[in-house]
């Protein structure tokens, strides 16, 4: 494995870490028992804001994985530019780069597409009419 693949590798798993670790420190509420409402509405009310708080973390974590990769990808691709085009380094540059740009854009759709995933993720479950994050 070259060096763009170990560097590659280690900033996937810094982002899987960060991605589980974004409401590590904030647990969620459960309300004590005997407290007026009804158990099913504190279990909804406890869901949708568990999965506000992923929506939350996928906007946060991806959004800035995005934009790096979108800049790294910049940056290697004109630098691709400027190597000699005899050799295999300028075209396995310009790959890596045309990748990391591509990953930037699936990222921003993940971005724009996680309040709906959740959303009809909860209404399928719960019936709710919407998600209010």
């Amino acid at each position: 494995m070259n060096a763009f693949g170990r560097i590659s590798l280690l900033f996937v798993l810094v982002a899987l870490v960060g991605i589980g670790l974004v409401n590590a420190d904030n647990p969620p509420v459960v309300p004590p028992t005997g407290t007026s409402g009804t158990g099913s509405t504190s279990v909804v009310t406890t869901l949708t804001s568990q999965l506000c708080g992923i929506v939350s973390g996928v906007r946060t974590v991806i959004g800035v994985i995005a934009l790096v990769m979108f800049l790294v990808g910049g940056v290697l691709y004109a630098v691709g530019h400027f190597m000699p085009a005899a050799g295999q380094i300028k075209a396995s540059m310009q790959g890596w780069a045309m990748g990391m740009i591509l990953g930037g854009v699936i990222g921003v759709i993940l971005v724009i597409l996680a309040p709906f995933i959740i959303s009809t993720i909860l209404n399928f479950g719960s019936g709710l009419s919407s998600l209010a994050c």
